[in-house]
């Protein structure tokens, strides 16, 4: 089994991956319709980068990547969709949501980003005999 040890932001990432997968679990239960399937979706992909960024898994480290670009990208049209629907009517706990997650999550995604284009690569996995 590979040595657990990883650097400050992989150990950011794993936990990141596992809080939101909990966080979609939990918010599965009072959803309906395509929240529900959406929380559905999400949870289990969040658990699979999770545990392949703590096995340092390369594809884990592509995937993570590529989710967190158009992550980023969909929570900032988003953001500026709700933004322009502020005008002329009174915002919605949708709109709030969509604001509140944007101000912690697209300055997180875009570190991820960077943070994974610019970090080493780990090193091949060993073989359980070694």
């Amino acid at each position: 089994m590979r040595d657990p040890a990883h650097p400050a932001g992989i150990k950011v990432l794993i936990a990141a991956n596992f809080l939101a997968a909990a966080g979609f679990a939990i918010g599965s239960l009072p959803a309906t319709g395509d929240r529900f399937i959406g929380c559905l979706v999400l949870a289990p992909l969040h658990v699979l980068l999770g545990f392949a960024l703590w096995r340092g898994y390369r594809w884990g480290r592509i995937l993570m990547l590529l989710y967190a670009v158009f992550q980023g990208a969909a929570l900032t049209v988003g953001s500026v969709i709700s933004i322009l629907m502020l005008a002329g009517q009174p915002p919605t706990a949708n709109t709030y949501g969509i604001l509140g997650l944007a101000v912690f999550l697209i300055p997180f995604l875009i570190w991820t980003a960077v943070y994974l284009a610019r970090a080493p690569s780990p090193p091949a996995a060993r073989s359980e005999s070694e």
